[in-house]
């Protein structure tokens, strides 16, 4: 019997991921926090949440620019035929800003739109955040489909964000 399919392991990979996002949902509805009173308190909140998007892709610029000037064949900049390590960072750069981006926008509407649950929130997606970049970025050096378990962890909970302030607000 030959190995799984690349859609059946990422498939069965991402279980535990979802999982996990099911149990923190379950947790944080059941755990409403004191919603903070002031705009800017919410909003402050949520910012300083945004601390964790931003060390991610400060992590991968520090990583990217030690490879490179490690390496004289690739200190220049260029970004054709590089190490297969190297495009797998410029890869996590990328996708790390693409999933930051979304949070900017998500995690402030959030702590505005749902000022009960975003409190107890916001830090639980944070974390996701970190350990899905982490998770994506392991996974994808050591097999391409791996990084799905880190996908995952880091856009599902902003997915559901999204979903919530769309249709439950």
């Amino acid at each position: 019997m030959g190995a799984l399919p690349v859609r059946w392991r990422i498939a069965i990979s991402e279980a535990p991921v979802f999982v996990a996002i099911a149990l923190a949902g379950w947790w944080v509805l059941g755990h409403p926090a004191t919603p903070l009173p002031e705009v800017a308190d919410r909003l402050a909140q949520a910012i300083g949440w945004l601390v964790v998007p931003g060390l991610c892709i400060a992590a991968g610029i520090v990583l990217t620019a030690s490879m490179r000037f490690s390496d004289d064949r690739i200190i220049d900049g260029q970004a054709s035929n590089v190490p297969d390590r190297l495009e797998i960072l410029l890869r996590y750069n990328r996708n790390t800003l693409e999933q930051a981006i979304l949070v900017i926008i998500a995690w402030p509407a959030f702590a505005l739109a749902v000022p009960t649950f975003a409190p107890v929130l916001l830090p639980i997606v944070a974390a996701f955040f970190g350990a899905g970049r982490l998770a994506f970025l392991i996974g994808y050096m050591i097999a391409p489909w791996a990084r799905g378990v880190g996908f995952g962890l880091t856009f599902y909970p902003t997915a559901l964000i999204y979903g919530w302030l769309i249709f439950g607000a």
